[in-house]
């Protein structure tokens, strides 16, 4: 054999001979060459018999002659000889030992860092009769990782300093790192939690069963509020964030929490007391309609009818049986007569303003109709009405107020503020839903943008809004510079 070939195999024992033996060295050289490891055989006693042309170069050797013959031990640092004596003696044993990391020697004295695996070989008889062993220069990789580590280090005092609570766990559900920040979520010290399963954590098991799959599905979780508990058995709420990450070479979970329970319970005192604001504010809008109500049915009772009677006399002393015949009394009782006639037509105007009985005479649409008559009146704006045959049945008297006070407020804001010289009011829907809407051709505004202080919408809107809800009825609007407005309504039957 010459010095760093490949071991030859006795032509007795390659099938075909001479040429089949010439050809199995060939791949033997092709596969090692091809190979992004150093290969080295040596014999059982450890000694070189065979070298690639990679463990020349990796070792800093001339060639082939300057490693064959000599104990492999040799080109191992020192302070690892004995580990690779013994893993010489396991590799005889077991058959193999795989990825050992020693030191390696160049031939200058240098060391580099490097991973051995062995296997033994059998001859033909199935007797132990080399060793190849596979090495490779990890240099690189350790800096890697160094600098990883570095890395990692530091933000780790990072991850320690920050406030939101930040864990990273493994497949087998279990975390492999908690900060400060997650250890007193949950109550457990930096050991304990690596210990506890993560299911644990979860008021809902389900909560954390569907988190998996989406994080499968999607790749992330982003702000996802779940139920936990701390390890006394206290609830919380919290918003959860969660990615793939490497961790150690591996896939794992980074999740990051906000605890938010205490957000969340003010967050309930807010909607409980908003709730209440709301209860409080309907019962005072029905006790001022129904104020309004009886105030106007005072007007109507008690002043109509002693101006009534009042106009009676006026009348009876004009013309009665013994009329006033002096020119100066009958000019003063004609000039009473007329401001009777005025304070009678004023008290109808605001017993109307207060609660016009046409309302709950007639039903809605006539209460429209006539506001509108007196609308255009008073502030000459064209008033047009579509209603539809859907409009069938009455709707509920508390719906009928709430919608008749909507449209009041949407045609004194157009009259305001829209400069708008037409209005519609529409009254359609279905058998199910009421819808109103009042359309004006104003000048329109931006929904956007801030109202001013007494501009439109600036209580109008939220008054009408408020009156919608109270009948569990939607409300919006529909507006745009200079395309005119739209309040819609719609309640259910």
């Amino acid at each position: 054999m010459e010095t760093g070939d490949p071991p030859e195999v006795p032509a007795g024992e390659a099938r075909g001979g001479p040429a089949a033996a010439r050809a199995a060295e060939e791949r033997f050289r092709t596969l090692v060459a091809a190979l992004p490891d150093a290969v080295a055989i040596t014999d059982l006693e450890g000694r070189v018999e065979f070298a690639s042309p990679l463990a020349i170069r990796l070792l800093g050797l001339s060639g082939p002659g300057e490693a064959v013959g000599r104990s492999a031990l040799e080109f191992i640092a020192p302070e690892d000889r004995a580990r690779a004596q013994d893993n010489l003696r396991k590799t005889a044993a077991e058959g193999q030992v795989r990825e050992v990391q020693y030191n390696f020697l160049k031939r200058n004295g240098a060391m580099f860092p490097g991973e051995l695996s062995a296997v033994l070989v059998r001859d033909a008889g199935g007797q132990p009769a080399s060793f190849i062993a596979i090495i490779r220069d990890i240099t690189e990789r350790l800096e890697a990782e160094d600098r990883l580590r570095r890395f990692g280090a530091q933000h780790a005092g990072i991850l320690e300093a920050i406030p939101v609570a930040v864990g990273v766990s493994i497949e087998e559900g279990r975390n492999v790192y908690t900060n400060l920040a997650m250890q007193g979520i949950f109550g457990y010290t930096a050991a304990e939690a690596l210990a506890v399963p993560i299911a644990s954590h979860y008021v809902n098991p389900e909560d954390r069963i569907r988190m998996l799959a989406d994080l499968a599905r999607d790749g992330s979780i982003r702000d996802r509020e779940v139920g936990l508990r701390h390890r006394d058995g206290t609830a919380l709420t919290a918003l959860l964030n969660v990615d793939i990450v490497e961790w150690n070479g591996a896939p794992a979970r980074m999740a990051s929490l906000r605890d938010v329970t205490e957000a969340k319970l003010t967050e309930g005192r807010l909607r409980e007391q908003a709730d209440q604001l709301r209860l409080l504010t309907d019962r005072l809008a029905a006790v001022a309609e129904a104020e309004r109500a009886e105030f106007a049915r005072m007007l109507h009772d008690a002043m109509g009818q002693n101006l009534t009677g009042l106009s009676f006399q006026l009348h009876a002393l004009l013309g009665g049986p013994r009329p006033a015949t002096d020119p100066g009394v009958r000019e003063r009782l004609l000039e009473c007569l007329s401001m009777v006639s005025d304070m009678a037509d004023a008290s109808r105007e605001l017993g109307d303003n207060l609660r016009p009985s046409v309302l709950d005479d007639y039903g809605l649409d006539a209460a429209v109709r006539a506001w509108g008559d007196r609308f255009t009146a008073r502030t000459g704006i064209a008033l047009r009405h579509r209603t539809a045959e859907v409009f069938g049945l009455r709707l509920a008297r508390e719906a009928e107020i709430a919608l008749f006070r909507i449209v009041q407020e949407a045609l004194a804001n157009a009259a305001r503020h829209a400069k708008a010289t037409e209005i519609v009011v529409s009254m359609d829907g279905s058998p199910e839903v009421f819808r109103l809407e009042v359309a004006d051709n104003g000048a329109g505004f931006d929904l956007a943008a801030p109202q001013a202080e007494g501009g439109r919408g600036a209580m109008g809107i939220p008054i009408m809004q408020r009156r919608a809800e109270s009948v569990r009825g939607s409300f919006r609007i529909e507006s745009r510079p200079g395309l005119g407005t739209s309040v819609i309504v719609e309640v259910p039957r």
